[in-house]
């Protein structure tokens, strides 16, 4: 699959990811507000919870992706990862990966692209699945020459229902990040909601 690289992605972006051979991004494709790369959504007691980086330049930056700087005058990190531990302290798996998680978020960076693949290669490593979903750069030629080209944040697919911690308040949501996975069900369980477990 060829695209750009979202911030902890949707549950569709794996489900898509896992018909193609691995994750392929393209740095030099123009910056989309539309495409949301710089947000993850995850679900709170009150409805969806949109986490956004801030970036230098705005929403009309006209950056290419991999030119595309966070602006760190925010607590940005901070504020995300205090929400996280928010919505899922009390989940199942919250311990086993909560301090990690801390660290990453504790993790310097600049660029919106460096932050994003830190995130997704922190949970493949997670996942234990870093050797079946590979992600690589390609070049602008490899990824004008691709006829099958597609943008990862396009084409939901509606996942299987798994326990959600505010299931309860606001119902099973499916358009979430598949961080929720993880940390609601584990590793095994999250494989397999996501269509990994092959």
């Amino acid at each position: 699959m060829v695209g750009t690289l979202p911030y902890f992605p949707k549950i569709s972006f794996f489900l898509n990811a896992v018909k193609q051979e691995g994750i392929q991004f393209q740095p030099d494709i123009p910056y989309d507000k539309r495409l949301h790369l710089n947000r993850m959504v995850i679900p709170g007691s009150n409805g969806l919870i949109n986490l956004s980086i801030p970036i230098l330049g705005g929403r009309n930056t006209k950056a290419k992706m991999g030119e595309v700087l966070i602006d760190n005058r925010y607590h940005w990190q901070r504020d995300h990862f205090r929400s996280i531990s928010s919505v899922y302290g009390r989940s199942p798996y919250f311990v086993f990966y909560g301090d990690e998680l801390k660290g990453l978020y504790e993790t310097p960076v600049q660029a919106l692209i460096q932050w994003n693949l830190l995130c997704l290669e922190w949970f493949l490593r997670k996942l234990r699945c870093s050797e079946k979903l590979t992600v690589k750069k390609i070049s602008a030629e490899d990824f004008v020459a691709s006829s099958e080209a597609q943008i990862l944040n396009f084409g939901e697919i509606k996942c299987r229902e798994y326990p959600q911690v505010f299931q309860s308040e606001i119902g099973f949501q499916s358009e979430v990040s598949a961080l929720d996975a993880l940390l609601n069900i584990g590793t095994p369980n999250a494989l397999k909601i996501l269509g990994l477990d092959i």
